[in-house]
């Protein structure tokens, strides 16, 4: 399939696609140029790109991608292993969770405050 049917099965821009590829997460091994040297993607492609954009979803940065596409093309990824990084990353979201709940409480402490303790803090004294 052309890039512009991988873009409708998937939902990616045409861009994001090409990007993808550039970054190491599609297998250059499977995409084929055609003889007008148009990119010809297998239907594995759709459920490799919906993968990444789950992956994601869930937090993963692109680099963790990246680094867990190399070690895929290394020796396979087991069930277990990708069991193990998605809750190391839970475990990473519940820390950065804990962290925006005590900023939310700092900020909820700066609004109880009256108004006018606000006001001689910020305000500046005139020379």
């Amino acid at each position: 399939m052309k890039i512009g049917e991988l873009s409708k099965a998937t939902g990616l821009a045409p861009s994001a696609i090409r990007f993808y590829e550039a970054e190491g997460l599609l297998r250059e091994e499977i995409i084929r140029r055609g003889i007008n040297n148009y990119r010809e993607y297998p239907t594995a492609s759709v459920t490799a790109i919906l993968l990444l954009k789950k992956f994601q979803a869930a937090g993963f940065s692109i680099r963790e991608l990246k680094s867990l596409a190399a070690e895929n093309r290394e020796s396979p990824v087991s069930a277990r292993q990708i069991i193990r990084l998605l809750q190391a990353k839970a475990t990473e979201i519940e820390g950065r969770i804990a962290d925006l709940l005590e900023v939310r409480t700092r900020i909820d402490q700066l609004i109880a405050h009256k108004s006018s303790d606000l006001n001689q803090v910020w305000t500046i004294p005139k020379s």
